[in-house]
């Protein structure tokens, strides 16, 4: 619940996002498993200013499995998403992560 109500605030997004950049290893990782891991906070906040540059970190920085994860969330909640500017820009990157590339990044969707 606590992560929840961190990811669906402007404020603690950017402050959230500060962190992800910052620290690293395990604080990195229970991090991450809490915003993949609270039900709805991925699309929520890809839907938001601030919110939104956290789930681009997701998907830029994140290992494998987080990238897979935060995209399948996202693509469940894409027709939402797609209406939205912020919305937009996670989805491209998504749409990104989904082709191939030539570093050999892509989730395997």
């Amino acid at each position: 619940q606590y992560m929840a109500d961190v990811c669906l605030n402007n404020d603690s997004c950017m402050v959230l996002e500060a962190a992800l950049i910052r620290c690293s290893g395990e604080d990195v990782d229970l991090m991450l498993s809490g915003i993949l891991n609270s039900d709805g906070c991925v699309g929520a906040m890809a839907h938001m200013r601030r919110g939104h540059t956290v789930c681009l970190s997701l998907l830029s920085n994140g290992n494998i499995q987080v990238r897979q994860e935060a995209s399948r969330q996202l693509l469940r909640d894409s027709a939402s998403l797609r209406t939205n500017r912020f919305g937009r820009m996670v989805m491209r990157r998504v749409a990104d992560l989904c082709g191939t590339n030539s570093n050999n990044n892509n989730i395997g969707h």
